[in-house]
């Protein structure tokens, strides 16, 4: 009995030590889909311009991920990627392809995005680089009773009813017909659509009997977008929402902070950019060149005061970074030297050209905020063609990411002045380094708050 004991025992521990080798996963997200900017075209289609227009997707989209092994698909919907689609995947190679097959006349922009990607790390982000062979025309709904494509496909309308739209497909001449509403009348134009293109039209009533069917500048109005109850964002006090990433042991906002005011509820002042910033001793914010329309993708810029004061200009549970915390994100991908790469916002969207290499394969999203300065030192500012004691001015937006630390340092000028200053965290457009020095007395810079914990 005691040796069959023992033989069982001797099963159960040999069978025990056998470990089986756990896979290794990583998180894969799709953080965004890039596509060539459509042109729009100015009256009479002299000049083109960047269209503002906000294209319409099929909101039940399929990711196919194949490698390794395995396959899955992911759904998307390409309009919407304030937050990430995500999905966990053992570590090696894979490819994922989109791809949206449509008619002649469609009521979303179908696009092909594919590409490989190597699993080797816990987070992995990528940019969806899509490309079309679609055009779109648009009608703004005024005066208008209906518009038909070749004489028998009628146009659909946005959600809110302002415009008529239809997306064709690139190489072709199509006849656009619109009847009017006022009279009756129909107009009818032929027009060449190429793929990235965009025509847009309008009605223009001249007098009463003159109505003439103009092609013009698309003019976009914002609508706002109810996020609902959704994870991965954080709410200032303000009710703003933000977009928020893990990066290694850190979490961070991916978005530009645009509180105006503190954790605990009191406001902030917003104080234009101009002299009355030199005599500042308390907190402030303003927006680049005192204009409020940068508050939406660039965030506020925010004075020294701002980010120090003990009420905390962060939401609640959230913090200014110190250089320490940025040194911690700095190690996890890799370097300093890689900063830009990674975690740049990618294409020229935001960012001037070259925008070498970034991937913002962390959703970081690193914007070109630019900033407010005044120093008392004689040096070029913006204007490189003369230096002048003092200056102040807006400058760099597009061309530099300027992120407050509240970590401090002390310097000694070549004439025996000191000061003590802020690290800051800098980027530039033309390369991937990160500076963290900039020795000037007052500054107005954007923030990327961390979580504290």
């Amino acid at each position: 009995m005691s040796v069959r004991v023992l033989m069982l025992f001797g099963l159960l521990f040999s069978f025990s030590c056998v470990q089986q080798e756990e896979e290794q996963m990583g998180m894969v997200s799709f953080s965004a889909l890039e596509l060539d900017r459509f042109n729009g075209y100015s009256p009479n289609a002299r000049t083109s311009s960047i269209s503002e227009w906000q294209h319409i997707f099929n909101t039940d989209t399929e990711i196919q991920i194949n490698g390794n092994g395995s396959s899955q698909t992911l759904n998307i919907n390409p309009g919407d990627f304030f937050l990430p689609y995500q999905t966990q995947l053992a570590y090696g190679n894979y490819e994922y392809r989109v791809e949206q097959e449509g008619d002649q006349y469609m009521d979303y922009l179908p696009f092909v995005a594919q590409g490989n990607f190597d699993m080797g790390s816990l987070n992995y982000n990528i940019i969806l680089q899509g490309e079309t062979d679609y055009g779109l025309i648009t009608v703004k709904n005024d005066m208008i009773q209906e518009v038909l494509l070749d004489g028998e496909v009628p146009f659909s309308l946005t959600e809110d009813e302002e415009f008529y739209f239809k997306y064709v497909r690139g190489g072709g001449v199509y006849r656009v017909e619109i009847q009017s509403s006022e009279d009756g009348e129909s107009f009818e134009r032929e027009i060449e659509v190429n793929a990235y293109s965009h025509q847009h039209f309008y009605l223009f009533q001249g007098g009463p009997s003159f109505m003439e069917l103009l092609i013009g500048d698309f003019e976009y109005s914002e609508n706002s977008v109810e996020l609902g109850n959704v994870s991965n964002i954080v709410y200032d006090y303000d009710g703003n929402p933000y977009r928020t990433v893990r990066i290694g042991n850190q979490t961070w906002m991916a978005q530009n902070l645009k509180t105006e005011t503190f954790c605990n509820g009191d406001p902030i002042e917003n104080v234009p950019g101009g002299e009355d910033w030199i005599e500042l001793d308390s907190p402030a914010y303003t927006y680049y060149d005192n204009d409020q329309a940068y508050n939406k993708d660039y965030g506020k810029l925010y004075n020294e005061y701002a980010i120090t004061d003990e009420r905390n200009v962060c939401p609640c549970g959230w913090k200014v970074p110190s250089l320490d915390d940025y040194n911690e994100l700095f190690d996890f991908i890799g370097g300093e030297e890689l900063f830009g790469q990674k975690l740049r916002k990618t294409g020229y969207d935001y960012w001037l050209t070259p925008n070498p290499g970034a991937t913002d394969e962390y959703g970081f999203s690193a914007m070109p905020s630019g900033m407010f300065v005044y120093s008392s030192n004689s040096i070029e500012l913006f204007d490189r063609r003369e230096s002048v004691t003092p200056r102040f001015g807006f400058g760099l937006l597009r061309e530099w990411g300027a992120y407050w630390s509240t970590t401090q340092f002390d310097m000694t000028w070549h004439d025996g002045r000191e000061g003590t200053y802020f690290y800051v965290m800098l980027l530039n457009y033309g390369n991937n380094s990160v500076y963290t020095r900039l020795e000037l007395d007052v500054l107005a810079l954007a923030v990327r708050c961390i979580k504290e914990d």
